[in-house]
């Protein structure tokens, strides 16, 4: 399980600007950012998400 830090938070609201992501790119962010604002921890899944949305989008 993986908790996001607040540089991931800020990777986060940094691509959720970009406005030609995918609704299903969108919801995974969403859910990262979810689980910054609240204490949860979410699937490593989702960590290799961020770091491809990163890549792809050269946030």
């Amino acid at each position: 399980m993986w908790k996001p830090s607040k540089s991931d938070y800020e990777k986060v609201k940094k691509l959720l600007k970009v406005h030609t992501l995918l609704p299903e790119e969108e919801e995974q962010l969403h859910e990262i950012q979810y689980a910054y604002e609240n204490p949860v921890e979410i699937d490593w899944v989702y960590r290799a998400t961020l770091m491809a949305l990163e890549e792809k989008y050269k946030a």
